[in-house]
């Protein structure tokens, strides 16, 4: 009991795999040496909104059997000349057991992070999307979107705003007035943010290659205004405000996880609320920094 709770707390997200064909991602993730990895998989859900509860949040398989219901085995591993491959399993009772639901493989390599694994460290953490630019204070940053993609009938605006902690706190660039998820107020300061130069950048399907600056030396959280605009949010007419969601699932009206991490700084957003149909490729933009 509180075996899953535990695990997830302290887990890393690699990727999300979204249903159909995905493309090839890479990451590499700093460890040390002598720990111990598991490994698991969420079916029909992410790993923050399992944390979070609520409906159909998603199934969880471990790596150890002992710890899935009846001691199943969701996991195959085979190795060759020190690259594992990992097959997965992701039905109940092992489905039809033919262990091609979810395909990665993985080695251990002695390297430095490059620019972009570095930015993209935070990412995979407990609710933390998060584009890390804070080793590059007193900088400016190019940033570019080579990959803008979409799969709605909404028209969305989506991006980036800039944050004070892990935690998600903003300070409004009007009022200086701090604000924590879920606050009044808080979807207002992180939108005004998303427009404020170098302190946040908003974009929609056809701004694929768009090319700005950000501000180094804060972290950077996505957004998405579903079917609408920033000044539709900011006009001050409660009547008309759209949903926005943010990776900050208390910053979200409904309570639930509307952001996956596809890969290093890919992120893939579901803009219906209560989950829509899980998708998350209803918005989908990749981020690449580079100094000025």
């Amino acid at each position: 009991a509180g075996y899953q709770e535990a695990a997830l707390n302290r887990a890393k997200v690699i990727f999300s795999a979204l249903p159909g064909n995905n493309p090839e991602v890479a990451r590499q993730l700093p460890y040390s040496g002598g720990m111990r990895l598991g490994f698991y998989l969420v079916a029909n859900g992410t790993t923050d909104g399992v944390i979070q509860g609520g409906n159909n949040p998603g199934e969880v398989y471990f790596s150890i059997p002992q710890a899935n219901a009846a001691g199943i085995k969701p996991l195959q591993v085979s190795e060759t000349n020190g690259q594992f491959t990992l097959a997965w399993e992701d039905t109940p009772n092992l489905g039809n057991s033919d262990f091609n639901d979810l395909l990665m493989t993985f080695e251990i390599q002695q390297q430095n992070l490059t620019l972009q694994q570095a930015i993209a460290n935070f990412q995979g953490d407990k609710e933390a999307e998060l584009f890390d630019l804070r080793l590059l204070a007193g900088r400016e940053v190019q940033t570019e979107f080579p990959i803008v993609n979409s799969e709605a009938s909404y028209n969305n605006v989506f991006g980036l705003y800039r944050v004070e902690n892990k935690e998600g706190t903003v300070i409004d660039p009007i009022s200086g007035e701090s604000f924590n998820p879920g606050d009044t107020g808080y979807t207002a300061a992180a939108i005004r943010l998303s427009q404020s130069a170098q302190k946040g950048v908003s974009l929609n399907r056809n701004n694929q290659g768009l090319a700005t600056t950000l501000e180094g030396g804060f972290l950077y959280a996505p957004f998405l205004i579903a079917d609408s605009t920033p000044d539709t949010v900011l006009d001050g007419n409660p009547l008309n405000d759209p949903s926005v969601y943010f990776s900050f699932i208390g910053a979200n009206s409904d309570g639930v996880d509307h952001v996956r991490l596809l890969g290093d700084n890919t992120i893939g957003f579901e803009d219906l609320a209560n989950g829509g149909d899980r998708d998350y490729n209803d918005s989908v933009f990749q981020v690449n920094f580079s100094f000025v």
